[in-house]
């Protein structure tokens, strides 16, 4: 009788250890599942998103009188989402402003303008062109410098947000360094 209970508790141990392996194995596949779907998600965003900025590009690069009304319609999904815009333009001249919008592409690192410059324009940022991997797309606001006279990042402006707002505002010279 020992026997045949030691060699029954033998094989329910094989059986439970056997169980324990497969529903581990099991929680391991959905735990890897689920990190490739979250994966793909991620890429379908990030793809999403650079095809929307291609297409902002693509407007924004065509003459402001070939622009159509879905064209204009794109560009106010941007302009719409500007707080700066929110109690100083109605829906007309924000759809204006889509009109008569530019594309212009700057050098990472290097200033889109200074301090005392003509202040004649104002940007949005719609990003990069990925050549720095910890650059995203972002613009340091300087005006203050430091002892030593090193200019301070006073705030980073991120992408979709507003930079040159002085030139909407009538100043006559830029304010800050970006």
């Amino acid at each position: 009788g020992e026997r045949g209970n030691s060699a029954a508790l033998k094989r329910a141990e094989e059986k439970l250890s056997q169980a324990l392996a497969t529903a581990h194995e099991d929680q391991l596949k959905q735990q890897t599942n689920q990190a490739e779907e979250d994966e793909r998600k991620m890429q379908e965003a990030m793809q999403e998103k650079l095809d929307r900025i291609e297409t902002f590009i693509r407007i924004l690069k065509k003459p402001p009188e070939q622009r159509t009304e879905p064209d204009i319609n794109k560009l106010f999904q941007v302009i719409e989402n500007i707080s700066y815009f929110d109690d100083r333009a109605n829906r007309v001249q924000k759809r204006e402003i889509c009109r008569r919008a530019v594309y212009e592409q700057h050098q990472e690192g290097f200033p889109m303008f200074e301090y005392g410059d003509l202040a004649d324009k104002a940007w949005v940022i719609l990003g990069c062109t990925p050549v720095l991997e910890d650059y995203h797309g972002s613009v340091d606001i300087e005006g203050e410098e430091d002892e030593w006279g090193e200019p301070l990042p006073t705030r980073v402006i991120e992408v979709g947000g507003l930079i040159g707002e002085e030139a909407l505002d009538g100043e006559p010279e830029r304010l800050c360094t970006a």
